[in-house]
């Protein structure tokens, strides 16, 4: 390991301590949350999305640490396994805050298509991603070679900030319907648009930042797996605040309705 990796790991590691942290309290909030829905037979799309999103987010910390010191047994497993996990909980998560964006603009049908043609485009460069990692051991230097695609890491941060930036306008659209009533006795609608638009914007801000330092030459690997590390902290530490109000609010939405 580098003088320089040794450097970067202690801020990685309170990084993902952080992100870990955050995401073991989603999980056993949502958790308990998701089964009495179930039994209860009420809606469990949105807290559901909540438990898949923090058992991935979890995997995926757990994978990636070993990664700082690679051995033969953790090399191609670990890694392969790393990125299906990190694509599964940012695919849920995208899904989670398109689905919120959904419930706001009031189950507008052709929100509903983009919103699944968005998730399908992030899917599918998450597939391509995967399928074009090139993850081998060496055994004379004793280190693991692990190469990805420019071209995918790039479109898939894209996909990501596409959702993001489409949650964020669906959002910001029903609070100017609404007329920006940043006053007490808020409608569920307005404070759910309210909380989409501020998670869906820092989400989009961490995003640009990674596509840039993906696609630009001119980053340390340090820079990037600490800017991942702020990008899953947002996603988990803004889910786990959202976790204990989400059932509440998308039942009361769903019961409005009806």
């Amino acid at each position: 390991m580098s003088s320089s990796e040794l450097t970067g790991l202690p801020l990685a590691a309170l990084v993902f301590g952080l992100c870990i942290d955050s995401s073991f309290k989603g999980l056993i909030t949502s958790v308990p949350r998701f089964i009495s829905a179930l039994r209860r037979r009420e809606p469990v799309f949105l807290m559901g999305t909540l438990v898949f999103f923090n058992a991935f987010a979890l995997a995926n910390f757990f994978l990636f640490l070993p990664t700082y010191s690679p051995t033969e047994s953790n090399c191609i497993v670990g890694n392969y396994f790393g990125a299906v996990t990190y694509h599964a909980f940012m695919i849920i998560f995208d899904m989670f805050i398109l689905n919120k964006s959904y419930i706001t603009a009031r189950h507008n049908k052709i929100f509903l298509v983009l919103a699944v043609l968005s998730i399908a485009n992030r899917v599918g460069w998450s597939v391509a991603d995967v399928f074009l990692l090139q993850i081998s051991w060496d055994e004379e230097g004793g280190f693991c070679n692990y190469q990805g695609s420019a071209l995918t890491g790039f479109y898939y941060n894209l996909a990501d900030t596409i959702c993001d930036a489409f949650a964020t306008g669906a959002s910001m659209v029903v609070l100017c319907m609404n007329g920006l009533p940043f006053h007490n006795g808020l409608d569920l609608f307005t404070k759910i648009a309210i909380e989409n638009v501020v998670r869906s914007l820092l989400a989009l801000v961490i995003n640009v930042v990674v596509m840039y330092l993906v696609y630009s030459h001119e980053y340390a690997v340090n820079g990037l797996i600490l800017a991942w590390g702020f990008q899953d902290y947002i996603y988990a530490g803004k889910e786990t605040v959202v976790a204990a109000q989400t059932g509440r609010q998308s039942m009361g939405v769903m019961s409005g309705r009806s």
